[in-house]
């Protein structure tokens, strides 16, 4: 869930004027959950989470397009040494690197 997202959904709430537990309720309908869904489940959803199940039916419910932030893939063991190594390189040798390697790939 992008920050944005998070910031048009709380928008959406305060147009409509409701809070947190109106959402709440609606999700539990909307799933058909057996138990009522407490108001600090999305307020926790909106403030400190950063992917949830509930996105989907948060979107509908409120008529709102889902957040577009892909999710990016978890790099392997040499990915993660890579992308350490390349985070604490100096700008002009990050530079260097894409230059050396899209030469050698292009």
């Amino acid at each position: 869930m992008t920050p944005q997202w998070k910031a048009r959904v709380s928008a959406a709430l305060e147009q409509r004027r409701v809070n947190e537990q109106w959402l709440a309720d609606q999700i539990t309908a909307h799933l058909r959950l057996k138990r009522p869904m407490k108001r600090w489940t999305v307020d926790k959803l909106l403030r400190e989470q950063d992917t949830s199940s509930l996105v989907d039916a948060i979107c509908e419910i409120l008529d709102l397009d889902p957040p577009m932030e892909a999710t990016p893939d978890i790099p392997d063991e040499i990915g993660k040494q890579l992308l350490t190594i390349v985070r604490e390189m100096p700008r002009d040798q990050q530079l260097a690197w894409i230059s050396l390697l899209t030469k050698r790939s292009g």
